[in-house]
């Protein structure tokens, strides 16, 4: 779903540049739900950690750390696009 929404982005820069801006709040939103679910799913193994062997606990925090490191990454992408959009329109790019 966020690498979706990151695509879209990326295309509405070259197809539809009048609504990037609503492309990288779509990706935000999205970020921020998946932000939501990190901690949720920490509150979860934190709660279960005694009946998770430790070995398997390493590996679901690396897992879980890894999508969260994307989904920032994604963000990032987003905001460089939104940053690129903004720089465009106040030089009168889009004249």
């Amino acid at each position: 779903k966020l690498m979706d929404a990151m695509v879209t982005c990326y295309k509405l820069m070259s197809e539809h540049l009048d609504r990037v801006i609503e492309g990288v709040t779509i990706v935000d939103n999205i970020e921020a739900e998946l932000d939501t679910n990190y901690r949720k799913l920490w509150n979860s193994l934190v709660k279960e950690g005694d009946s998770i062997t430790p070995t398997t606990l390493v590996i679901l925090k690396d897992v879980i750390e890894s999508f969260e490191l994307a989904a920032n990454e994604i963000e990032d992408a987003a905001g460089i696009i939104r940053i690129l959009y903004l720089k465009y329109m106040i030089t009168g790019g889009h004249k």
